[in-house]
């Protein structure tokens, strides 16, 4: 029977074109958290895409901290998707920060990895400038206080004219519809790191996998695993696996 299965599966993994896909493996040694951080940062920011889009759905900019205190109440599942999305946004960040601080002590920005390093520092500065945008869309006090403070950090960092001039793009200068300028500029960010993640995806698929430290000895050469060795796991159904427990994890 379980050489029955091992065929059948064969074959719909052949048909599918599963065993053929251009994903790089890596070896079974290399399926663990220490490398897949960035997986991590990656399913949170698919979930903050699916409730972003169910959060702007019933965005008010006029009011939307009594907009979002009526919807607590009257709305059951409201509650769930705007605390999730608020968990996701603090779990990319801390994932996006471990991930970096990682691939910075064993070396993973060297060559011929620089762009894709540098993709990933600007990922995580886009990152954090759409998390304070979400942030102060909320329109609390909190927020109030957070916007203010952005107001006067720009305005007095970039100069007398620009500062104000970069603080009136980014708040608007009229407080009606302050908030939607602030959600606009929120989900624009949010777009354009969902397009350095492509990118960043791209350009590790494109080098492949840093060696472990203790396989390179710590060194600074370039390094890329072979996907010749014999401990090499299949993209399929190995690498996509863990990623689903990953994504669900997460």
């Amino acid at each position: 029977m379980s050489s029955i299965a091992r065929r059948v599966y064969e074959l719909l993994v052949d048909k599918a074109g599963l065993n053929k896909l251009p994903f790089r493996s890596v070896p079974y040694g290399y399926v663990s958290l220490e490398f897949w951080l960035g997986a991590i940062v990656a399913s949170a920011f698919a979930w903050l895409a699916i409730s972003g889009i169910l959060l702007l759905l019933y965005y008010d900019y006029t009011n939307p901290a009594e907009a979002n205190r009526r919807l607590l109440e009257t709305k059951p599942f409201f509650r769930a998707i705007l605390v999730s999305h608020r968990i996701a946004a603090e779990i990319m960040i801390l994932g996006a920060i471990a991930h970096l601080l990682r691939n910075f002590l064993v070396g993973a920005y060297g060559k011929p990895r620089e762009i894709l390093w540098i993709v990933g520092v600007l990922a995580g500065f886009i990152a954090l400038q759409t998390a304070f945008f979400g942030y102060a869309a909320i329109g609390d006090k909190i927020a109030v206080e957070a916007i203010n403070i952005g107001i006067g950090f720009v305005s007095s960092s970039l100069g007398e004219y620009f500062g104000k001039v970069v603080a009136a793009l980014a708040f608007d200068v009229s407080e009606a519809t302050r908030y939607l300028r602030v959600i606009a500029i929120h989900v624009a960010f949010a777009l354009i790191l969902g397009l350095l993640f492509v990118l960043h995806f791209t350009l590790f698929e494109a080098h492949g996998i840093h060696l472990s430290p203790k396989e390179s000895r710590w060194r600074r050469e370039p390094h890329t695993v072979d996907e010749k060795r014999s401990d090499i796991a299949p993209w399929f159904p190995v690498n996509f696996a863990y990623i689903l427990v990953i994504a669900f994890g997460v």
